[in-house]
């Protein structure tokens, strides 16, 4: 499946990735892991920031969309609508010039 080429119809520069993982790290290859851990180690620096100025538990307002752990897929095996089961999930956020044409 790794052979495979995954085309994309847009074109451009990758802003973010989103990873969703249904399995522990440890459980992972060497390689997979080391991608997770880096994704997760950046959610922990920025959660240790708002933590450090948040007053009375308050984080004005800032709420985290991403957690540094495994998350539990829907019962059919869903995560974002996309069928992941037991497995990662990764989701590119890609910057791309748009065209207006009629009915945009």
């Amino acid at each position: 499946m790794g052979k495979v080429p995954v085309k994309s119809k847009y074109s451009g520069v990758i802003q973010d990735i989103k990873v969703y993982a249904t399995v522990d790290t440890k459980e992972m290859s060497p390689s997979l892991r080391k991608a997770v851990e880096s994704v997760y180690s950046e959610i922990r620096a920025q959660e240790k920031i708002i933590k450090k100025y948040a007053k009375d538990g308050v984080t004005n307002g800032f709420a985290f969309t991403e957690r540094a752990e495994k998350i539990e897929p829907t019962q059919d095996g869903k995560v974002m609508g996309i069928k992941v089961g037991e497995g990662v999930l990764f989701r590119f956020f890609i910057k791309y010039h748009d065209r207006m044409a009629i009915g945009d």
